[in-house]
């Protein structure tokens, strides 16, 4: 692991090199809603894929590689509708016109 990654790069990166499920999965439902164009969020992409991350930090990771990569922006936050977040502050993402 590199020191120069964030956090939850880190736990997504190591996603990725586990062959873990919840990368697959949440990848392909972030591609699914980045399509729609329409706002969308952790929860969403919880729902889409039904799956969770072995390490909750891998949730931020995935956000932020898609960011890099120039698909998704930040369009602002909302509270969560998941029980287990109890409405806490979530980030809310849209596809860019090249997703």
């Amino acid at each position: 692991m590199s020191d120069s990654l964030h956090p939850a790069e880190a736990a997504y990166m190591a996603a990725i090199r586990a062959g873990a499920d919840w990368y697959s999965a949440a990848d392909k439902a972030v591609a699914e809603l980045a399509k729609t164009r329409r706002p969308f969020t952790a929860d969403d992409v919880r729902i889409t894929c039904g799956m969770e991350p072995d390490n909750p930090n891998s949730w931020g990771g995935l956000f932020r590689y898609w960011k890099s990569r120039g698909l998704i922006h930040h369009v602002g936050f909302t509270r969560s509708r998941g029980k287990a977040r109890n409405a806490s502050v979530v980030g809310v993402w849209q596809g860019n016109d090249i997703a």
